[in-house]
């Protein structure tokens, strides 16, 4: 009996040696796999260790960076307020040379009008005098011709007296009686006096119709000179307006192209940051799908952990199945399987805490182009 019971206790001891064997060769398999793995995610850790030291060095220049431009920064944010009050300004000039403009053209549309009224008044005024003179001459070509005649008669007046100073003469020098010679001086003396008289009217005649010659000519030179005065202001006036116009107008030229040139240089700088902002857009496209690739190696590194879990889980219920049967190689392959478990908890937490990490650092480093591209933005304005 007791060497039967010897013999199912070496069959079973055999048994459950053979099976503990297995199982630790399983086991060990495992164990060498899950090593491998485990070495690989090492592998993986230092990788991503010094990524996330390349990313740390970068977040630091850039933070240095940026704490060094944050005075340029704020000296970029007062000239672009001061570019922008000048914009302001420029517009502001540019509605009033419009209001200019405008005012301008009306003026001159009123200018245009008053000089074809002018115009044809001088048209008027001019035909006005020519008729006058013409008057005029015609009135003194008749105080001429009056003029010459009367300087005949008094010429043949003179030739009368002269006659009758000759005849007195001839009377004195002949020997007459008294009543005769008395009869002849009283009638000479009658003539000599109507002569007199008649001189001086003619002489009256004359100063009177010269006086009313050279008032009238005097009068229509005073009128002529008048009209004269008074269309050479308003040409004069005329001629002032027409000077301010050009000048308003060359100095609105030269506001509208110096308007037009600072557009285009508005445009150029709108050109180069559209460019900067393509390219910071790749950038940013970059760091997205870095990212991206980030999670994803994360979902995989966790499926990889999941596995790894239940294999844990199939080596412990492997050896709690051995039992106390495996002795000695059972309570190793335990505190193997519990040194495994530790190691691969221990990865776990630093996979999570590289990517917290790394996670932060994109977040950093977003922030950082952001202010770039605010930087850039302001440079170009």
């Amino acid at each position: 009996m007791n060497s039967e019971l010897s013999a199912i206790l070496e069959v079973t001891a055999k048994g459950n040696r053979e099976r503990g064997e297995a199982g630790l060769a399983r086991a060990e398999q495992d164990l060498r796999t899950l090593a491998s793995q485990v070495r690989k995610l090492e592998e993986a850790h230092v990788a991503r260790d010094e990524k996330i030291h390349e990313l740390s060095l970068f977040e630091r220049s850039g933070s240095s960076a940026l704490a060094n431009h944050g005075s340029e920064l704020g000296q970029l944010k007062d000239s672009f307020d001061k570019l922008h009050q000048r914009e302001l300004g420029l517009s502001s000039r540019l509605e009033k040379n419009k209001m200019v403009v405008d005012d301008a053209c009306g003026a001159l549309h009123r200018l245009q009008l008053t000089t074809h009224a002018s115009e044809e008044e001088l048209k008027k005024s001019s035909a006005q005098t020519v008729k006058r003179l013409e008057r005029v001459e015609s009135r003194f070509l008749a105080v001429q011709e009056r003029v010459a005649a009367i300087d005949e008669g008094v010429d043949s007046l003179g030739k009368n007296v002269k006659s009758l100073n000759g005849a007195m003469a001839l009377m004195d020098l002949m020997p007459q009686d008294d009543g005769h010679v008395d009869h002849e001086k009283a009638a000479s003396k009658n003539a000599m006096e109507r002569l007199d008289q008649r001189l001086v009217q003619m002489r009256e005649e004359l100063t009177q119709v010269t006086t009313d010659l050279h008032e009238e000519v005097s009068t229509k030179v005073d009128e002529l000179r008048s009209s004269i005065g008074l269309n050479k202001e308003r040409i004069d006036q005329h001629g002032d307006s027409i000077l301010q116009l050009d000048e308003s107008l060359v100095e609105l030229r030269s506001q509208v192209h110096s308007a037009d040139l600072r557009i285009m240089e508005q445009d150029g700088k709108q050109d180069a940051l559209k460019e900067q902002t393509t390219m910071f857009e790749g950038y940013f496209a970059d760091i997205f799908g870095f990212q991206k690739d980030v999670a994803s190696r994360l979902e995989v590194h966790e499926n990889e952990f999941g596995k790894v879990g239940s294999r844990f889980d199939c080596v412990e219920e492997s050896v709690q199945e051995t039992g106390g049967g495996g002795g000695g190689g059972g309570g190793g392959g335990v505190v193997v399987a519990v040194v495994v478990v530790a190691v691969a908890v221990v990865v776990v937490v630093g996979v999570v805490i590289v990517a917290f990490v790394v996670a932060v650092v994109v977040d950093v480093v977003v922030v950082v182009v952001d202010v770039v591209v605010v930087v850039v933005a302001c440079c170009c304005c």
